[in-house]
């Protein structure tokens, strides 16, 4: 799950490249069963056309990792701190705090 697919070994492989692929390719279907599996329905459904267990990996990090943390945390920040001005509808402020989720 640490590196990329290899190349599918061309018809005149050695047995040890195609042994060697095949490992990949079983270590791989594991991988993405488990991943797959351990998943909430609607991230499995989005996640089930992705062939490969590193695919969904870096796929997954983009979605939850740093950068989200941070993005959270900023949103939270600011509506824990969001103030209504005086002179502003209630609805209208509301509306500017449901923007942050």
């Amino acid at each position: 799950m640490t590196e990329e697919s290899p190349d599918v070994p061309p018809e005149g492989a050695t047995k040890s490249v195609r042994e060697t692929y095949e490992r990949w390719q079983t270590a791989n279907n594991k991988a993405r069963h488990y991943i797959l599996t351990s998943m909430v329905d609607t991230l499995m459904k989005k996640m089930e056309n992705v062939e490969t267990a590193y695919k969904i990996k870096d796929q997954v990090q983009d979605m939850f990792g740093e950068k989200s943390v941070k993005n959270r945390f900023e949103a939270t920040n600011k509506y824990a701190n969001a103030r209504m001005a005086l002179s502003h509808y209630v609805r209208d402020h509301l509306i500017y705090m449901m923007n942050f989720f």
